[in-house]
């Protein structure tokens, strides 16, 4: 049967890491709506987006751009876990998406404040509005991955080279995370 997972990763096994990558971030950014609804495939896109990342590093870029658009997956992300279901025990697309969004925040450009903020807010919405669950050690480890990602993610943030055009940028976010605490 054509078109199922199985046939694509026949495929992919022929292409390059690079190109597979570039494939599935590509096929995400055109069929958004689709991919809300099928938790294998957020997963798969979200930890792509890392592998992408370091490939295009180890290449000498600090940029996805031309072939993607960093501010057009950090959007993707945002529908993304603006659409994650509310659910009793913590999931990975969470932790994935703050893996691929630590992983974006060391190329360039760096997020326009907007973007950044609604990127947060979503985040943290979804880490401190999440059920409960059973006190089972799954869930506490799940709940310790969702720290240590959310620390590493907006260390990235902050790390994230301001551009010319907004100079005070770094000192608004230092201001910013200064009044939360």
């Amino acid at each position: 049967m054509a078109g199922t997972p199985s046939d694509e990763e026949d495929e992919d096994k022929d292409m390059p890491p690079e190109e597979i990558a570039i494939g599935v971030v590509q096929e995400h950014l055109q069929g958004r709506e689709e991919w809300v609804r099928h938790r294998a495939k957020q997963l798969r896109f979200l930890q792509t987006i890392p592998a992408l990342c370091s490939f295009a590093q180890r290449q000498g870029q600090d940029s996805l751009e031309p072939r993607c658009s960093k501010v057009a997956l950090v959007q993707s992300i945002v529908e993304l876990l603006a659409d994650l279901p509310m659910e009793c025990e913590p999931s990975s697309v969470l932790s994935s998406s703050m893996g691929a969004v630590s992983h974006l925040s060391k190329l360039k450009p760096p997020l326009h404040l907007e973007l950044e903020s609604h990127l947060l807010r979503v985040v943290l919405y979804n880490v401190f509005s999440m059920g409960t669950g059973k006190d089972t050690t799954h869930f506490q480890v799940l709940h310790k991955r969702y720290e240590n990602s959310l620390d590493i993610m907006l260390s990235s943030l902050l790390l994230e080279t301001p551009n010319t055009d907004t100079p005070t940028k770094g000192s608004r976010r230092a201001t910013a995370l200064g009044n939360l605490s």
